[in-house]
């Protein structure tokens, strides 16, 4: 007898098979992926309540002002640090930490510069030797 050139039919079946499940596996994931973008979480778990912590000399409304467009988005979606970098901009935050708190909670801690000496009799002169206006 001679031999076949090629895969044996079970070979190419157990291929087949492999094959079946690589396709399959990427098809889960991919309608995984589909649903996710189509569910907005926000929705599902907004952020209900925001406390700030460590608010001294920074005008609270002004924080508020800040924070309330940037925590619309739901538990999962809020940007972190966008909101650290957003608040850090502020005239009187030396530092800040935010995180989130399950299920409906954003935290943010202040820490803010310390003034130490007046500058022109309007405005203050921080530790790190920042002009920081009152």
């Amino acid at each position: 007898m001679e031999a076949r050139k090629g895969k044996h039919p079970r070979q190419q079946l157990e291929f087949l098979s492999q094959i079946f499940k690589i396709s399959s596996l990427g098809f889960i994931i991919l309608s995984i992926v589909f649903f996710l973008n189509q569910v907005n979480l926000a929705d599902y778990f907004p952020i209900k309540t925001v406390k700030v912590f460590g608010v001294n000399r920074v005008n609270k409304n002004e924080v508020h002002e800040v924070l309330l467009p940037l925590v619309n988005r739901g538990f999962f979606t809020i940007n972190i640090e966008y909101i650290r970098d957003r608040l850090l901009q502020m005239p009187w935050i030396a530092d800040l930490y935010v995180r989130r708190v399950w299920p409906d909670q954003v935290e943010v801690t202040l820490i803010e510069k310390k003034p130490v000496a007046r500058w022109n009799g309007e405005t203050l002169l921080s530790e790190g030797g920042c002009i920081v206006c009152p």
